[in-house]
This record gives structure tokens, C-alpha cells and sequence, in this order.
């Protein structure tokens, strides 16, 4: 075999590997890997969701089929690149859309590695801030504000050293003191109330 020869043998066999790859959707560059979500993640977030009244489509995109497994590509979901772990939940409502219901924190503790979490602008109609809020000891960014939450803050929110960021206000229904275990939130740099 002549080296020309040899040379378009390896040049269509490359082509060949590369159609290949592209039909079975392979992809063999590893910073084009795309990552999902854990599922353990996207399964609490689905427990999450039967848990609200959500009359306006805002958790739409969060199914349970085979269309939209992949739990960071839902709305108001964002995960780290690098390790599908969920970061973000962003479901702040607006004037005229809006979640309501009871809110089921406990459904979310297996979002470990959640750093902002903004459940503002909704109608929680005097259901109070979970105590369990304080098991989320990653989060930078809590902003529970204008939800109608009720009862009194939890001490359990002191916990979340980590906070830049807690914002609690236009909660009419809240009531009480503020507890003194929210003084160890020394990081905050916006805070309201």
C-alpha cells in the first residue's frame, strides 16, 4: 500500500470515527462533558414542588419525565458545572404570579450544596419559616421577603454563618423578638426586616 494510500485510510477511517461518535453521542473532548443533576436532587426538588399551589406555571419545567430529567435545566434552578449539585433555586414570584401553599423545607435537605435560595414574593399565607431553614449551612443568599410567613423567626437561622445576605422583611404576619442566635451572622452585608 502506497503511503498516499495509507494516508486516505487513516484520513476516512478518522472521518468515520468522528460520524460515529456524533450518531451515539459520544463526546470524547472532556470539557464538553455536560453534566446533570444528582438525582437524589432533582427528586427532592420534585417532593418540593407537590407541596405548592402553582396556578401561574412557574414550576412548568419541573417534571417527572424522560423529557426533563436533567433538574438544572428547570426554571429557576442553576447547579455547579463541575459537580450537578444543585446551588440555586430562584423562585421569586412577581405581582401577578406566584406560588402558594405549604412549603415543605424537610423535601430539600438533600440540597446539601445550596448557596442561594430566594422563595420571595409569594403567598405562604402564615405558614411559618421552617426551623429546619438553619440545616442549610452553605447558603450565602436567604431571601424569604413579602411571602406572608407568620409566627415568629426561627433561632435556627443563626446557624447559617455563612450568609451574606437574609432578608425577611414585609413578612406582616411575622411576629416577636429577633432572636439573639441571629448575632452570629457576622458575615451579612445586606440585611432587611
Amino acid at each position: 500500500m502506497s503511503c498516499y494510500s495509507l494516508k486516505l485510510f487513516y484520513a476516512l477511517l478518522l472521518l468515520l470515527l468522528h460520524a460515529a461518535v456524533s450518531i451515539l453521542g459520544f463526546n470524547s473532548l472532556p470539557n464538553s462533558v455536560e453534566i446533570k443533576c444528582i438525582e437524589a436532587e432533582r427528586q427532592a426538588l420534585l417532593n418540593f414542588k407537590h407541596g405548592l399551589i402553582d396556578d401561574y406555571g412557574i414550576l412548568s419545567t419541573w417534571r417527572d419525565d424522560d423529557r426533563s430529567r436533567d433538574c438544572c435545566k428547570w426554571k429557576g434552578i442553576q447547579c455547579n458545572n463541575q459537580t450537578g449539585h444543585v446551588e440555586t433555586l430562584h423562585l421569586r414570584g412577581q405581582d401577578t404570579q406566584y406560588l402558594s401553599g405549604a412549603i415543605n423545607i424537610s423535601s430539600l435537605i438533600a440540597l446539601q450544596n445550596i448557596e442561594h435560595l430566594d422563595l420571595s414574593y409569594n403567598w405562604f399565607g402564615g405558614s411559618h419559616i421552617p426551623e429546619l431553614m438553619g440545616s442549610f449551612t452553605n447558603l450565602r443568599y436567604l431571601n424569604l421577603s413579602a411571602s406572608s410567613f407568620g409566627g415568629s423567626i426561627p433561632s435556627d437561622i443563626g446557624k447559617l454563618t455563612h450568609l451574606l445576605s437574609l432578608d425577611l422583611g414585609k413578612n406582616v404576619y411575622l411576629h416577636g423578638q429577633i432572636p439573639y442566635q441571629l448575632g452570629n451572622l457576622s458575615q451579612l452585608r445586606m440585611q432587611s426586616g
